[in-house]
């Protein structure tokens, strides 16, 4: 994980040395996914990927990148859906990631057990129901015997989408959402998620999610 973080710091310092430190220009990533050449059977399109492709996710909106092109929906050891057409775990990853987390990164910090707990921050993307103001965290944790619980300062409720493998183990091809396994509908749509509302976020042994905090008023995203 430590060596994606070294190359966008290279990339971003190769930016600023050529434009200039006050300059901005669009940083795009094509064809990124947890290993090269079609993947690693068995685990690129399983849940232990999750884990690479959450902190991918929020380092790159830490250093500001606009886009980041996941490899591939369809095909190879790291496709998002497989060969029936129902989505695999990194799928439910990037679905939530898309329609939970807006632009804006914010800065966050982990005081305690920094070495297995990761975790970003940022305005929530803005739909129907989400106030202005609103934060989303999105953390995992990498330790595999304690859980992690999460307390923020915001004086605010939140909603947790916590991902889980199905069947237990860091391979399963499926994931849980808050509980509930996660395949599309007879008619190839998209479930509803249930939902969970609580004022701290608890993480599993190896295990991510989402933590939006709607009534959070961050100036930041107001």
């Amino acid at each position: 994980m430590e060596t994606f973080r070294k190359q966008v710091i290279i990339v971003s310092k190769i930016i600023q040395d050529v434009l200039g430190a006050n300059q901005t220009f669009p940083v795009w990533m094509g064809e990124t996914s947890s290993a090269y050449d079609s993947g690693a059977k068995n685990i690129s399109n399983r849940y232990v990927a999750g884990f690479l492709w959450m902190d991918k996710l929020g380092i790159s909106a830490q250093y500001g990148y606009d886009i980041v092109i996941r490899q591939a929906l369809y095909g190879g050891a790291y496709s998002l859906i497989d060969e029936n057409m129902q989505p695999l775990p990194d799928f439910w990853l990037s679905y939530l990631f898309k329609k939970l987390v807006g632009r804006r990164s914010l800065e966050v910090s982990v005081t305690q057990n920094p070495g297995n707990i990761r975790v970003y921050a940022s305005c929530s993307r803005i739909e129907e129901g989400v106030k202005p103001g609103a934060v989303t965290i999105y953390a995992m944790n990498l330790d595999p015997t304690s859980s992690a619980r999460l307390q923020v300062t915001f004086n605010s409720t939140g909603t947790i989408y916590l991902l889980e493998p199905t069947d237990g183990t860091l391979t399963s091809p499926y994931v849980n959402i808050n509980s509930q396994t996660m395949k599309l509908t007879n008619d190839s749509e998209i479930p509803p998620i249930p939902l969970k509302s609580q004022d701290y976020f608890e993480l599993k042994p190896l295990t991510f999610g989402f933590f939006v905090l709607n009534e959070a008023k961050a100036v930041a995203c107001i």
